[in-house]
């Protein structure tokens, strides 16, 4: 078997009919397969099937709707682009999402801080007593 960016027909006999328990990540697989051919409508059914849930875990870490949806641009083409490194094209949903992690983490390390916008769905957690409270401690 070649390098693992390179797709053989070990591999799409692996994924066909008989390669996956799970009808779903055999689809997936296939789909992955086909898109690495070059074939832009399957990279676009994986996208519709991902980008719902790409956009809630980097609007969950950015709080801001408006850089998220920037961000989740940037990611889906760094997909695209990088799609050849996916070492097993059943692994695609958990690739993309450490993409999506690893890229909204960048970019919120990047940037001044900010508070999340008022008319976001997003909520900040913190401590839900006064700070110093947190930190007292009682010794008897």
């Amino acid at each position: 078997m070649g390098p693992p960016s390179e797709t053989t027909d070990h591999d799409r006999t692996r994924l066909g009919t008989a390669g996956a328990a799970d009808p779903a990540q055999n689809e997936e697989g296939n789909l992955v397969l086909r898109a690495r051919d070059g074939d832009l409508l399957a990279f676009a059914i994986l996208l519709e099937a991902h980008e719902p849930l790409i956009f809630e875990l980097c609007l969950w870490i950015l709080h801001h709707e408006a850089e998220t949806k920037l961000v989740v641009d940037e990611i889906l083409l760094t997909a695209w682009r990088r799609l050849d490194s996916l070492r097993d094209a059943e692994d695609f949903s958990s690739w993309l999402f450490w993409i999506a992690a690893h890229h909204s983490h960048f970019v919120l390390r990047g940037r001044p801080p900010r508070s999340p916008q008022p008319d976001s769905s997003a909520t900040v957690v913190g401590p839900r007593r006064a700070p110093e409270a947190a930190f007292s401690t009682h010794r008897r």
